[in-house]
């Protein structure tokens, strides 16, 4: 099975049937919580072009290093050492995730975060202890793969940390609904392994692999689906709109304080 094989047979059959359900429940919905769908939507579409721009340069190094690598002559092309379905994966990925996210969290009423202040700098702190642990993994080749995946994907949940881990606390059952798919990529993802679509270094990972999906492959599907997961809830979040609000009201007024002619 080619890469475009799977996209046409596994993952668009899966964006279409969330994309169906999506648009049933919306119909269904008030006017006012169509409206909070359709921004929804807006944060998925912006999210996407962050995925790429993020994941691509850590796509290619792994390439380069042999940790995954596919067929020769099954894809369609590269763009910047990375197959052109990947990227079509990467953007794939995102609107499944996200269109999943808002179909589990449409009209259901956001609960508010819990006052403990030590939870946003707590989190924060273990993302950035668990990127530095990825650092140290990488200077091993079993575990190459592993900790280019904490490197690279831990700072970004640090940051949504830092914005509203308590916020995310709270919507624990929502995120845990959201990230039910993740077993699904990860059937997709041994299922196209063992067909052919892609290879996983066996030098590079250090072996665990049940039922034909490393764990390292695990770990990466439940890293990149946690940011979109968060990253929809955070942006819904009236919590964090009003800390964002803040921060930008800080960040101007040492200007608006000072008067023309004045030096």
């Amino acid at each position: 099975m080619t890469y475009r094989d799977f996209l046409a047979t596994v993952l668009l059959p899966l964006l279409l049937v969330v994309a169906a359900l999506l648009a049933v429940r919306h119909r269904r919905l008030p006017g006012d919580l169509r409206a909070g769908v359709r921004r929804g939507l807006v944060t998925v579409g912006i999210l996407t072009v962050v995925a790429v721009v993020w994941t691509t340069p850590w796509d290619r190094w792994l390439i380069l290093h042999g940790v995954w690598g596919y067929p020769p002559g099954s894809v369609l092309g590269t763009v910047a050492e990375v197959p052109v379905e990947e990227y079509l994966f990467m953007v794939g990925q995102t609107v499944l995730t996200g269109c999943w996210t808002l179909y589990v969290t449409a009209g259901v009423p956001e609960p508010p975060p819990a006052d403990a202040p030590w939870r946003r700098p707590a989190a924060c702190a273990g993302w950035l202890a668990t990127a530095c642990a990825g650092w140290l993994l990488t200077t091993h080749q079993p575990t190459l793969y592993l900790g280019a995946i904490l490197l690279w994907f831990a700072p970004p949940l640090a940051l949504q940390s830092a914005a509203g881990a308590d916020v995310l606390r709270a919507a624990r059952a929502d995120r845990l609904r959201a990230l039910a798919l993740t077993p699904v990529l990860w059937a997709a993802d041994a299922l196209a392994i063992h067909a052919g679509t892609w290879r996983i270094s066996e030098t590079h990972t250090m072996g665990f692999a049940p039922f034909g999906l490393p764990l390292e492959e695990a770990v990466f599907f439940l890293a990149t689906n946690l940011l979109v997961v968060d990253s929809v809830l955070l942006v819904r979040a009236a919590t964090v709109r009003e800390r964002t609000d803040a921060v930008v009201g800080r960040t101007r007024q040492p200007k608006a304080a000072i008067e023309p002619g004045h030096h």
